[in-house]
């Protein structure tokens, strides 16, 4: 009974994986660690970087969890599918062997022939394709469970796989109800491939025994939160706004008033102030990515202090308000016209004019 996983942490960028051992078919060098903004933990993804193609059973092995896993396995991960749909294994157990024996049950996807994602095995070297699941919709990250329990009385082996922004799914896609190797073999625990041009894995997890496998997704906000919001005039009645957000979808409302009580969020998406009664200047705008979101407009009056406040709506959720200091658009001076002066002594006289307008 123990845990284990590879998220990139202790590996280097542009160099073949060192905690993983390379066990059959391909070597080591067809595999690259590489940097990747979207992945969950480290920012590093595994690689396979063979774009000579080539039909092998490869196979690496997850150093750490030795070469004598046994009985109950359950494993996460997190995978990209890119759009040549090769033939992906992304989850082995029970790895043992050699060239010729392989043996290992891996949970296999190949979309070119309809089959989607698949149990299959290797027994001494024989090849096998078990229960089938539907093809994936689209190229993008994708998360998946498999839970392999020889011993169960039944389902003893389970797939779930959900596209990246899904919640996880309560009923597998797959279900064997027979042990596709022997209840008692024994091996390690690792990743593979056999034909695809392109494959990525951001992280696996595995745990063993009465062990869960830890769910290492990196934690989706769903309800935005604002910050920083700040506002400042432009002259000639306009204005630019920012406000950061949280989470990168959506709609940013915002409206200008006159109060710096803010109005309640239903309220500015109305494009009211606290009073109930219409802004100033009132706007939404689409939001594609988290961080800081600009606005500009016009409609406002000169040296007149005006606050913005904002809501972001996504995923069904409101933000609380946030309101921006008090900014205003100084009214330019003009020149005065008809300038004259009277009662001129040599130490004093009386000026009048009429205000610049």
């Amino acid at each position: 009974m123990a845990k284990y996983q590879w998220t990139g942490a202790g590996e280097t960028v542009g160099q073949a994986p060192a905690l993983f051992a390379n066990v059959w078919g391909g070597t080591i060098g067809e595999w690259e660690v590489q940097e990747d903004l979207t992945a969950d933990i480290d920012g590093k993804v595994l690689a396979f970087i063979n774009t000579t193609g080539g039909n092998a059973r490869r196979t690496l092995q997850l150093t750490a969890a030795g070469s004598s896993i046994s009985g109950r396995v359950d494993i996460r991960g997190r995978f990209w599918k890119a759009g040549n749909d090769g033939s992906m294994h992304f989850s082995r157990a029970y790895i043992a062997g050699g060239s010729g024996t392989e043996t290992a049950v891996y949970t296999d996807y190949v979309a070119s022939t309809g089959d989607g994602w698949r149990f299959a095995s290797y027994n001494a070297g024989s090849f096998s394709s078990n229960e089938k699941s539907q093809v994936l919709a689209g190229e993008g990250w994708y998360r998946f469970r498999v839970l392999h329990d020889p011993n169960a009385s039944t389902d003893r082996h389970k797939l779930w796989v959900w596209a990246d922004a899904d919640p996880e799914p309560s009923t597998p896609l797959a279900i064997n109800q027979l042990s596709i190797l022997s209840a008692s073999a024994a091996g390690g625990l690792g990743v593979g491939l056999f034909s695809a041009q392109e494959a990525y894995l951001d992280w696996i997890s595995f745990g063993t025994g009465t062990d869960d496998a830890d769910d290492l997704s990196a934690p989706q906000a769903t309800t935005p939160t604002l910050s920083s919001p700040s506002a400042t005039g432009t002259g000639s009645g306009g204005f630019s706004a920012s406000v950061s957000t949280n989470v990168g979808s959506g709609t940013l409302y915002y409206v200008v008033t006159e109060s710096a009580t803010a109005p309640s969020a239903t309220q500015v998406k109305a494009g009211q102030d606290n009073a109930g009664s219409p802004a100033t200047v009132s706007g939404s705008q689409a939001v594609s990515a988290s961080g800081a979101q600009q606005v500009t407009g016009t409609g406002i009056t000169d040296d007149v202090t005006y606050y913005v406040h904002f809501v972001h709506t996504a995923n069904t959720n409101d933000s609380g308000v946030a309101t921006s200091a008090g900014f205003l658009n100084e009214a330019p001076l003009l020149a005065p016209t008809n300038l004259s002066a009277t009662s001129i002594t040599e130490t004093t006289a009386r000026l009048s004019w009429t205000r610049g307008a």
